[in-house]
């Protein structure tokens, strides 16, 4: 498969849906990592379309401060998902976007009122009244902390993405798609039916090491990926290549993991 191809499988839709019984409560959540910048909630790379009647939206920001070696760690809700990205600042934001669905308006605005998003030491949680057939909410999630802060991201539906940040990164959801670009120090992204895609500098490649079973595959556009390459396993689901620094670690079960130059 080429990587164009590829790259649009990685942006293509990703469906999830509460059980049958609840016919009217479909949730299709879609997916563009290729979005560099997110800046605000119109712009976030996962939106969630329900065949609900009403929905209501609302968003807030936060800021906090991030203590030197402590770890930012995030919980999103089942259908949220999260940006973050480093910036030069010592201290963290956090912008909420917050989105409730129901059968009438009152309903839904009922339900967005009762979702909250906690910060404290570090730990940003989402909660929120039960989803079922009648009623679902979400809460994207799009921070920014320090270039060097170290950041703990789960997710269940949604798709994570990270930029720019360099302390150390853990990304783990279960059917969304996960994104790095310009990170380095220990990586670890794990993904059961969503993509992964990395994007490196050639000049200064990190260590990568890449596995995926069942229907994934690895697709690698950089030169040490050439054809009868020792990095690679002979099915060519193991990829290690040897790089400076410590390892990217990226794991998925049936969906690709690509691996390309920045531009």
């Amino acid at each position: 498969m080429k990587l164009r191809s590829a790259l649009a499988l990685a942006t293509a839709l990703l469906f999830a849906a509460l059980p049958a019984k609840a016919a009217r409560s479909v949730i299709v959540t879609s997916q563009d990592h290729s979005l560099q910048s997110v800046v605000d909630c119109s712009s976030f790379h996962t939106q969630n379309t329900t065949s609900f009647a009403a929905n209501v939206t609302a968003q807030e920001q936060r800021d906090f401060p991030v203590t030197p070696g402590q770890a930012v760690r995030v919980q999103a809700s089942a259908e949220g998902g999260v940006s973050a990205r480093g910036w030069d600042r010592s201290d963290a934001r956090l912008l909420i976007c917050k989105c409730a669905a129901a059968d009438t308006p009152q309903k839904a605005r009922h339900i967005l009122d009762a979702v909250t998003v906690t910060v404290k030491d570090g730990e940003i949680r989402t909660s929120g009244p039960e989803i079922n057939e009648s009623q679902i909410w979400w809460a994207h999630l799009i921070l920014r902390l320090p270039k060097k802060a170290k950041v703990e991201i789960a997710s269940g539906n949604g798709g994570i993405a990270v930029r720019n940040v360099h302390g150390g990164i853990v990304a783990r959801t279960t059917n969304g798609g996960i994104s790095l670009d310009r990170v380095t120090g220990s990586v670890e992204a794990t993904t059961e039916n969503g993509p992964i895609s990395l994007k490196v500098r050639q000049k200064t490649l990190p260590s990568i090491v890449a596995s995926t079973v069942d229907s994934g595959m690895i697709l690698c556009n950089l030169r040490e990926c050439t054809k009868g390459s020792s990095a690679w396993t002979s099915d060519r689901k193991q990829l290690h290549l040897a790089g400076a620094g410590l390892p990217i670690r990226l794991s998925t079960t049936t969906a690709p993991i690509i691996i390309d130059q920045l531009r």
